[in-house]
């Protein structure tokens, strides 16, 4: 007799989405994902119930120049010598878990207004295809940087639609990992209890 296929049922996900974010990934194609929308900070994008843990940072190749010859100021920022983005690296490394810097290829009319044609992040940025003189190596050199000096997992998306896509997979990758952390530790925890002498 044929197998017969049990479909999984998906984990559901609730990602907590920035207020300042001006154009929000579109998160609605995927099962059992809901957006809360609310202050994230540091980053753009976070999963409910793991807020302090893990956070997403979205920049399109655009921003990311732009953050490299100085932008994005924090005007609330204390130390307004640092920039936004240098506060939120600083705050990811020392008290974050996971923190993920999400590049996203540049809109196709943007693209094509600086020689190119519509493609994915590493492409645009090895190619040049960006507003700067700054130099694709320095560039890359710059998100080596992110990993190396931070330890932020960065991901050089394809387009918007796979920026989103890896967000959503992280998330429930992250969930599970925990989810079986903390039942192992309660596994272990019973375990001592029962090896331990009854005091009375």
């Amino acid at each position: 007799m044929p197998k017969t296929s049990h479909s999984k049922k998906t984990a559901p996900v609730t990602i907590i989405q920035d207020t300042r974010e001006q154009m929000p990934l579109d998160f609605s194609p995927f099962e059992g994902v809901t957006v809360e929308v609310s202050t994230v900070w540091p980053g753009d994008y976070t999963i409910k119930g793991w807020e302090k843990s893990i956070a997403f940072e979205r920049k399109s190749v655009s921003d990311l120049i732009g953050t490299m010859k100085g932008g994005y100021v924090g005007k609330d920022s204390i130390r307004r010598y640092e920039s936004r983005f240098d506060l939120e690296l600083e705050e990811f490394e020392r008290h974050y878990d996971r923190a993920f810097v999400i590049i996203e290829p540049d809109r196709p009319e943007v693209i094509r207004q600086c020689g190119g044609e519509p493609c994915d992040a590493g492409a645009q940025i090895a190619s040049g295809w960006y507003r700067s003189m700054i130099p694709p190596d320095t560039v890359f050199a710059f998100i080596r940087a992110l990993t190396v000096e931070y330890g932020c997992h960065v991901y050089l998306a394809a387009s918007r639609e796979d920026a989103a896509h890896e967000i959503v997979e992280v998330a429930r990758k992250y969930i599970s990992s925990r989810r079986h952390v903390i039942h192992r530790g309660k596994i272990a925890a019973s375990e001592q209890a029962k090896e331990e002498p009854d005091p009375w």
